[in-house]
């Protein structure tokens, strides 16, 4: 088996497999569509906020867990002043 097998077409010959079936497919407008391109933003921004709010959730409880431990340890050395 020789090298060119291995590795198969390089340079001009190589090819995405879908270029020679969309040769035979009525041509399309070229790049992207206007609808794809809405719906990945609207599918890009959602992700971003559901994202977003989960690092404020984990944000905001790792917050509240350091004020809980903060108010115990007041706590604990306000008795000991006390009594």
């Amino acid at each position: 088996m020789s090298w060119d097998e291995l590795i198969g077409p390089s340079g001009a010959d190589w090819r995405y497999p879908d270029e020679d079936m969309s040769a035979n497919e009525p041509s399309q407008a070229s790049g992207r569509s206007f609808g794809r391109t809405v719906v990945a933003v609207l599918i890009f921004l959602v992700a971003a906020w559901l994202l977003f709010g989960f690092v404020i959730h984990i944000l905001s409880f790792l917050f509240s867990t350091l004020i809980f431990i903060l108010a115990v340890v007041a706590v604990i050395w306000a008795l000991k002043v006390l009594l």
